[in-house]
């Protein structure tokens, strides 16, 4: 196997509060192989933006990296100067926010907030700056960039506005994206459109990418290799194709179960995964998914399963798995 060109070992992120510390993330590792996708999944709060804005090193007070390694091709992130570390961010990496109207200055028209990206990583002048700022704005398919390229981002709609983020992030050619929920706010058919070209644009630029979501769907179609978060921990990851067929972790399996027209429906009624995450301020003293698990026995509320192989390059943290 090639040495993955991003590597992500034992990170723990804690949010020191009033209330206690807060366990974010919690011990993650994966890998991802250049020129390939990998795939975040779970619910909301369960770590997966805190594990992203910890690779770019973008965790600020009250939170705190505590523990662990970043390591895009052979340097580690999190033991980077600043100045490293800014030098890499936006060019080498990349990342396009949740919500694209927070991403982008309502003060700067489109096209100077990628123009700007140039410049500050002096890759051209500003006049060239434009130009490329204007071609990237076409290749994601923006109807008259030169003209468009001057808009405000309110003058855009949601789907054009994600199309400019994508542009921003994809502007300096870099070798890793992270796209946290890249679709969340769009339209259905807007979402297919935004990944087609997300797809189209990662084999173009040759780049890796790291897609964030709740939506097992999209991962489906996208992605190659997927963890499975909840409640700050991984529970499960291995190729799409295994964990969509033969999910390991009683999660993962209450996941797909949730999937309209996938899983047994009762009474005309979608499944759902009964209770609710437990509180990160006060985590159970064993398997954290262990209080909504219908295979739960004494150990599993007395020690925390270790994420062991069960297949080749399947794994899972749970007693019982399978």
């Amino acid at each position: 196997m090639s040495r993955p060109i991003l590597r992500v070992e034992g990170l723990k992120v804690n949010f020191e509060t009033s209330k206690g510390v807060s366990k974010a993330v919690d011990g993650v590792s994966f890998n991802l192989s250049k020129g390939e996708t990998l795939g975040i999944v779970g619910e909301s709060g369960c770590g997966k933006s805190v594990t992203a804005l910890s690779i770019l090193r973008l965790i600020t007070p009250p939170g705190r990296i505590v523990e662990g390694e970043v390591w895009f091709e052979d340097r580690d992130i999190l033991a980077m100067k600043e100045e490293e570390d800014r030098a890499i961010r936006g060019k080498e990496i990349s990342m396009i926010f949740q919500e694209p109207m927070t991403a982008l200055n309502p003060l700067f028209k489109i096209k100077d907030q990628i123009a700007e990206l140039c410049t500050i990583h002096s890759v051209c002048g500003r006049e060239e700056a434009k130009e490329r700022a204007v071609d990237m704005l076409k290749r994601v398919g923006i109807a008259d960039p030169a003209i468009r390229g001057d808009d405000y981002p309110h003058q855009l709609s949601g789907g054009m506005r994600q199309r400019v983020v994508i542009a921003m992030a994809l502007a300096l050619s870099p070798k890793v994206v992270i796209a946290d929920e890249p679709t969340t706010a769009l339209d259905v058919t807007i979402q297919a459109q935004i990944m087609d070209l997300m797809d189209e644009l990662k084999t173009e630029f040759d780049s890796s990418l790291i897609l964030i979501t709740h939506d097992l769907g999209l991962l489906a179609e996208s992605a190659k290799d997927i963890i499975v978060m909840y409640a700050g921990g991984v529970v499960e990851k291995g190729r799409v194709t295994d964990i969509f067929s033969k999910p390991a972790h009683p999660y993962t399996a209450g996941l797909l179960e949730s999937i309209p027209g996938r899983g047994e429906a009762t009474g005309g009624m979608l499944k759902t995964i009964a209770g609710s995450v437990p509180n990160l301020y006060n985590l159970p003293t064993g398997c954290r998914f262990s209080n909504r698990c219908h295979k739960a026995q004494d150990i599993c509320h007395k020690t925390i399963p270790p994420l062991e192989e069960g297949g080749e390059g399947h794994y899972a943290a749970c007693w019982f798995a399978g």
